[in-house]
């Protein structure tokens, strides 16, 4: 079972507030929420709130937030369907993306096999 990176006991860097809205700025804000409690997407229902959550729909929206991320330095974890996943009630401090693709499709190249 894994654990996300938490507010925890461990002295971590405090994430700037204008590393958070440099990333908030820069992500679709339609698929960007504030202070959001966790719990509703884990498995165990259980969890505290993300600085930011961002649901990226495809691969292009996956990859620009993480970029996003690492240029503004803010730490992410990237969430897939919740289960075997622990959040601490003090919640995840940095950018959560929950992956909400809905499917992924196989392209081939022409030619026979």
């Amino acid at each position: 079972m894994s654990r996300l990176p938490s507010s925890s006991t461990t002295a971590a860097p405090p994430i700037s507030p204008v590393a958070l809205e440099r990333v908030a700025a820069a992500l679709e804000s339609d698929r960007l929420q504030r202070n959001v409690p966790l719990a509703p997407y884990t498995t165990f229902k259980i969890g505290g709130p993300a600085d930011l959550l961002y649901d990226a729909d495809d691969a292009d929206s996956l990859a620009a937030a993480i970029v996003t991320a690492r240029r503004a330095e803010v730490p992410y974890f990237v969430l897939g369907l919740g289960a075997n996943i622990l959040v601490a009630d003090k919640g995840v401090r940095g950018l959560v993306i929950r992956n909400v693709a809905s499917h992924f499709s196989l392209a081939t190249m022409g030619g026979s096999g």
